[in-house]
């Protein structure tokens, strides 16, 4: 269950409230409007004199017709209350039909938080100490907006706080992107930050995955149709179940890549313009973006722009090997702290065939996912306990992933 709201009351002056049908056809939109009264007067049965936020939702039956009411807009921008003397403007727009191909091919995963296997996850991500803790720390504010009132409260009590100040806080863009090769652990953060914040908040937290289906099969206005259904789909879901929600947003650099160059299409630099407007349209509320990509770099300007804080992943170095050595394999009694001193070495950075002279680093993933099972494959095969030459065999085995470039960007925060 969530926590109970405990920010102190701000009466609202004006609300905007955004009504459509649930089942109209393109001809019955005079209709529609025509109930605008009707619906006013519903939401005020419904809603009364009571807290509010930005996305709440409001579902309307008038005869046979039903209807779906969203809170769009509060004034001032903090305030959570309505009453007898709030302004309420009800406004009707059109509910367009889904185009286009399934939804589901481009949400591909929908993960609900807290799961124990994901923290287990999150706890296996080490030597990015510092990513982890900014991550959380920045999501934590953007996903519970009311910890601001609460703060405000506490800290100046009836004293008049600035709400200009305020703003800077409350309406930053909430996206975090997560920078660096394949195998250093962005996928993974991205997946389990979400049952840390369920914990932290005492919530429950959903998480979409976009991938990169969403640009569709190329047909003119596809991808920015999918980018605004994939929005929505969001909000409602926040609107819908009054939980926070986060977006990941994986192989970002072929969504948001840099308008205007020779190598991208219009219909790219469109679905750029809407991938944009929907994040902005985010403020404020407890919803945030996450975005992973190879190649920060080819990210369009206003993405990066928009960014509370670019953190760079880097393949891990010789210390963050041991920690994850002795993460995994320390509470095996057989092994020995000499095995890990060694494995650090077996696992320095080395040529690959056909790649030149130059040295590549391993990747968490080689080590986590491709080193450690195949020791562990070889001894349950060979029916004997665990020993040190079949973690050596598999370092032997297995190359490190090849390196795409070096990363030139370092972790800058907004």
């Amino acid at each position: 269950m969530m926590r109970q709201e405990i920010a102190p009351l701000v009466n609202a002056r004006e609300v905007l409230w955004i009504y459509s049908g649930l089942t109209e056809e393109p001809d019955e939109s005079a209709f529609y409007q025509s109930l605008r009264d009707q619906v006013a007067a519903q939401i005020a049965r419904q809603v009364g004199k009571q807290r509010v936020r930005v996305g709440r939702e409001v579902h309307i039956q008038l005869g046979e017709y039903q209807l779906r009411a969203h809170l769009t807009n509060i004034e001032p921008v903090l305030a959570n209350y309505i009453d007898t003397d709030t302004e309420v403007i009800i406004q009707y727009r059109h509910s367009m039909k889904s185009e286009g191909q399934d939804i589901s091919t481009f949400i591909a995963e929908v993960i609900r938080h807290p799961d124990q296997q994901l923290l287990a996850q999150y706890d296996m991500l080490v030597g990015i100490d510092d990513i982890k803790h900014s991550t959380v720390r920045k999501l934590q504010l953007l996903l519970e907006p009311d910890r601001f009132m609460l703060w405000q409260q506490e800290q100046y009590g009836a004293e008049r706080f600035s709400d200009t100040i305020g703003k800077t806080l409350m309406m930053r863009y909430p996206l975090l992107i997560f920078a660096g090769e394949v195998g250093s652990g962005k996928t993974m953060l991205a997946r389990s930050v979400g049952s840390v914040l369920a914990q932290l908040l005492q919530v429950k937290l959903v998480s979409f995955l976009l991938n990169t289906q969403v640009r569709g099969d190329g047909h003119v206005g596809e991808i920015t149709r999918n980018i605004a259904r994939a929005f929505d789909e969001i909000e409602r879901c926040q609107e819908r179940e009054q939980v926070p929600v986060i977006l990941f947003i994986d192989e970002a650099d072929s969504l948001a890549q840099a308008r205007g160059k020779k190598q991208t299409h219009h219909e790219d630099d469109a679905g750029v313009n809407t991938l944009i407007q929907r994040i902005d349209r985010l403020r404020g509320k407890p919803i945030a973006v996450l975005m992973a990509t190879n190649f920060s770099h080819g990210l369009d300007p206003a993405i990066l722009r928009r960014a509370l804080v670019v953190h760079q992943f880097m393949r891990p170095s010789a210390v963050q090997r041991g920690m994850l050595f002795r993460r995994i394999l320390g509470p095996l009694g057989s092994i020995k702290q000499a095995w890990m001193e060694e494995l650090i070495v077996l696992t320095e950075p080395r040529s690959l065939p056909d790649y030149g002279e130059e040295k590549h680093r391993y990747t968490y993933s080689d080590l986590a996912q491709r080193i450690i099972p195949q020791a562990l494959e070889t001894a349950v095969l060979e029916q004997t306990r665990l020993k040190f030459m079949h973690f050596r065999r598999a370092c032997e085995e297995t190359f490190p992933t090849p390196e795409s470039r070096k990363m030139e960007l370092s972790s800058t925060e907004g």
